[in-house]
């Protein structure tokens, strides 16, 4: 059995489709351990922000992430497929809920599904 620890960042931006603020995600990162929690693997993805082009003053101190090193991600639905190919059936972890929740916001507005479609087990680690 293996975990995945997940951590996301995003960018707040405002949507015209919504007409409100979206967390859009920017970045990927996690880290696969095994049954006795040592490191497998890692996988990281930047991903090109398809609503708000420019990232806020905040997000770029916080993640040290360029506007440039965005033009080279790739897309959401790309990279949460490359996600879901990495991590296999593993279960999905985070810290808190505020990444989880993120992705959910993202899968709906980028796939229109409700659910995330790739997330079997969940577990939130606090």
């Amino acid at each position: 059995m293996y975990y995945i620890i997940l951590d996301l960042e995003w960018n707040g931006t405002y949507s015209r489709k919504l007409k409100g603020f979206i967390n859009e995600i920017i970045e990927f990162g996690a880290v696969k351990v095994d049954e006795n929690l040592q490191v497998v693997d890692t996988f990281e993805s930047l991903v090109r922000p398809q609503v708000g082009k420019k990232l806020s003053g905040k997000i770029k101190t916080l993640t040290s992430i360029t506007n440039e090193e965005l033009q080279d991600g790739l897309q959401f639905m790309q990279a949460t497929s490359r996600l879901k190919k990495w991590a296999g059936d593993a279960v999905f972890m985070t810290w808190g809920t505020s990444d989880i929740l993120a992705l959910i916001e993202n899968c709906r507005y980028f796939c229109g599904n409700e659910r995330i479609p790739f997330l079997k087990r969940y577990v939130n680690l606090q």
